[in-house]
């Protein structure tokens, strides 16, 4: 069951090197640009909230990511704002293209088709267009990401460092896909989350792998999920630990962590989350993290999670790929603007 999806999964290191290859950008950034903004929703939201958390090591880029549909006033014209969505018809990714176009915010669109493309096309709005072949926005992660990365090159936002890395996190992701086929690692996570509700502990800048987690098992395994950062779930989610033991068993925790913590307040708050949910009879599984650079575990830790939810909807007999309310909510939406 879900064979198709379990197999664009497990072959995205092959495809970040198919997008580096095939992908580029139509049409010149003519503009003075010193800050970078993408809006996204979804599956095709988060390959903006991927790079903003791994080139904020840099310190000097600029680059944040939104899921909504306007534009903040704290935005300025020297922004490039970025509209991501794979499908190009997602109504609050429009939106935000429309606004930008309307008050001249310096643009740019990643999509395959759809009315972004139009926009783009018919506005001279650069723009990458990536290929139909996925079913899902959420698969398409590899060709969005480097999508992205191809729109920041034309600025001058990404160097020889990025790229090395990014090479680094491909050849990461093909040396965990070969211990993953021997140990068969996503389906023994996905048995001990079966029928549980999961709580993800995390922290920066693990924190999108962790959200991209939660958003996996929402859509593919249909499961309750949360997504909680340290340090500041020490500030108030740590005290459901000390909710009834009998709710605490049918929840579990992961915690998305590196194998050495260079912060010593985030280590000790592992620890005793750790010893508490032990105390507590609450399930534990730790995802540790692979690859040197920050890029490298982020991508590691949402393979892993990516696979996990897919095994997580084959032990639950159900269609990965099957989004009915989020096609109900949409039509919705759009009912709501024909009649505007």
């Amino acid at each position: 069951m879900n064979k198709e999806i379990y197999e664009t999964i497990f072959n995205m290191p092959n495809l970040m090197e198919k997008a580096l290859m095939e992908l580029n950008l139509n049409g010149d950034i003519k503009y003075n640009i010193n800050k970078v903004a993408f809006f996204g929703m979804g599956g095709s939201g988060i390959a903006g909230r991927i790079i903003s958390e791994w080139v904020i090591e840099d310190g000097k880029l600029q680059i944040s990511a939104y899921n909504d549909m306007k534009i903040p006033r704290k935005i300025d014209k020297e922004t490039l704002i970025v509209s991501i969505s794979y499908s190009g018809n997602t109504e609050e990714t429009i939106m935000v293209a429309e606004n930008a176009l309307r008050e001249n915010y310096p643009s740019a669109i990643i999509s395959s088709n759809g009315k972004l493309i139009e926009i783009a096309e018919k506005n001279n709005i650069p723009y990458v267009k990536i290929p139909q072949i996925f079913n899902q926005p959420r698969e398409a992660l590899p060709y969005l990401f480097i999508a992205a990365i191809k729109v920041l090159m034309e600025i001058n936002f990404i160097n020889s460092k990025h790229i090395k890395q990014i090479h680094e996190t491909i050849k990461t992701l093909y040396n965990l896909r070969e211990g993953l086929s021997l140990d068969n690692v996503p389906r023994k996570i996905a048995e001990k989350m079966y029928n549980k509700f999961i709580s993800i502990y995390t922290y920066d800048p693990l924190t999108v792998s962790a959200i991209r987690f939660k958003q996996s098992l929402n859509e593919n395994s249909k499961a309750i999920a949360k997504v909680e950062v340290i340090p500041e779930a020490g500030h108030n989610a740590i005290m459901e630990l000390e909710e009834d033991t009998k709710i605490l068993g049918k929840m579990i925790m992961i915690l998305i962590r590196e194998e050495d913590i260079a912060n010593r307040l985030i280590e000790k708050s592992i620890e005793t989350f750790k010893e508490l949910a032990v105390k507590r009879e609450m399930e534990l599984e730790e995802i540790v993290v692979r690859g040197g650079s920050t890029l490298s575990k982020i991508f590691s830790a949402i393979y892993l999670g990516d696979l996990t939810s897919v095994e997580l909807a084959n032990i639950k007999m159900i269609d990965a790929r099957k989004i009915d309310s989020i096609k109900y909510l949409k039509s919705k939406i759009r009912e709501l603007y024909l009649h505007t």
